[in-house]
């Protein structure tokens, strides 16, 4: 419990917080820390200096996300889908790490633990979401339903790990949610929807 306390102040980046903790807490081995918070002092910047180099890692991610989509809404508008599949296809590993058939021949809490970071999670939800749409243009309206219902579930994923917010979810949550029905996912995802303080 303590450690998690801990580690959420460093990945907060609140200092002051994490040195009000180590003071108060009456965990072994932590007397040293306690008398001299200065020791502690290169660890807390360590650490915070590898949060901001994540956050800088996802910011880029989400831009180049955002340059994707606009090429493939393009390419689709202009009914040019083999070029949009393969933009598709290309983005999986540029973005994430892990190539197009891989990500969707696993079950999406398999894909979400190999990702590993929520925004990561997010950002492969969004590109299913638009391989949907690409497939739904063409017709082909039952591999569509399946890739909406993928983007679902991983983006189900990634809210059980850091949680919902209105402002930075409920868009792309609402998005997701047209066209599935409920009732046709597996019951953990049920059950995560249903725990959202949805409005």
């Amino acid at each position: 419990m303590f450690l998690q306390r801990l580690g959420r102040c460093i990945k907060n980046l609140r200092v002051s917080t994490v040195l009000e903790v180590l003071k108060t807490s009456t965990q072994p081995g932590l007397e040293h820390f306690r008398t001299d918070t200065k020791l502690i002092l290169p660890f807390v910047y360590f650490e915070a200096r590898n949060v901001l180099i994540e956050r800088d890692y996802i910011m880029r991610l989400v831009q180049q996300l955002a340059a994707v989509a606009t090429r493939i809404l393009r390419l689709r508008e202009l009914e040019k889908y083999d070029q949009a599949q393969q933009e598709l296809e290309q983005a999986y590993g540029e973005l994430l790490g892990l190539q197009h058939e891989l990500l969707l021949s696993l079950d999406a809490a398999t894909a979400a633990q190999l990702l590993g970071h929520e925004e990561k999670i997010k950002i492969a939800a969004k590109l299913v979401q638009e391989e949907s749409a690409l497939l739904e243009h063409q017709g082909r309206f039952e591999q569509a339903h399946a890739r909406r219902q993928r983007a679902l579930e991983l983006y189900l994923e990634a809210l059980a790990l850091a949680g919902y917010s209105e402002e930075k979810d409920g868009a792309m949550l609402a998005s997701l949610c047209q066209k599935i029905d409920v009732a046709e996912l597996a019951e953990r995802y049920q059950e995560i929807l249903s725990a959202l303080p949805l409005p």
